[in-house]
């Protein structure tokens, strides 16, 4: 492989697609059908969905405390129904298919490192279903393949021996936790992004540079290969 070259690996929800326009139909409607709540306790439900997604726990972590007369089998059925929800709502951010091909056609080694979706297995699935999965080198999925993002990380560098590593996330959270895990030529960054409620998805002290888009991503990743190789910057 060359070896200037550069590894962008991005996550996928909030970076890549907006999955989030279906989750308030899920809590809103299909839940206070299935299970028999308020109006008010669905907004509650709705309220901490963000703040679990905040401090990224699975709804496995936190459903059986707060949702009434919860068993495994409603949860199975629930849970089928709230990605169902995400995933028809689901809508592919704007310039993230045309940044990505002109990544690939520049050289950039992509990868997507995302954490897995509550059913195992959905998140490839999703990738395919949304029609991104063939823009990417490699598809990890931490969880599944490996333990942490870092050591998912760890691992592409071993493969690929790239001169630089990008991870892009949109939740600082994540990053933070990275950060003390990594060699000093991974980089790690923050892209914009917002839902219902914006909490999840701030970036306190701005300790992480932060991206518009994916376009901004990918252009920044083509001028960190291009000065790798000593060219002159456009």
């Amino acid at each position: 492989m060359d070896p200037s070259s550069v590894l962008l690996a991005l996550d996928y929800d909030g970076v890549l697609v907006d999955s989030y326009r279906g989750v308030f139909d899920f809590y809103m409607r299909d839940l206070k059908e299935m299970i028999g709540i308020t109006r008010e306790e669905a907004e509650f439900l709705l309220y901490m969905e963000f703040l679990s997604e905040g401090v990224g726990l699975m709804r496995e972590d936190w459903w059986f405390k707060f949702i009434p007369r919860l068993t495994q089998e409603l949860f199975d059925d629930l849970i089928t129904r709230y990605w169902e929800r995400r995933i028809e709502r689901t809508v592919v951010l704007p310039g993230v298919v045309e940044s990505l091909k002109k990544a690939r056609r520049e050289g950039v080694v992509i990868a997507h490192v995302g954490y897995r979706d509550d059913i195992y297995g959905l998140k490839r699935e999703r990738l395919a279903y949304d029609g991104l999965i063939d823009l990417f080198d490699e598809v990890v999925v931490v969880g599944e393949d490996y333990p942490t993002r870092h050591d998912a990380i760890a691992s592409l560098i071993d493969r690929y021996r790239p001169e630089r590593v990008l991870y892009v996330d949109d939740k600082a959270q994540n990053l933070y936790v990275m950060r003390n895990h990594l060699p000093p030529n991974v980089e790690l960054y923050k892209v914009s992004f917002s839902s219902l409620f914006d909490f999840p998805w701030r970036n306190p002290g701005r300790v992480f540079k932060e991206f518009k888009n994916i376009y901004e991503v990918v252009e920044y990743a083509v001028r960190k290969r291009d000065r790798a190789r000593g060219q002159p910057l456009a």
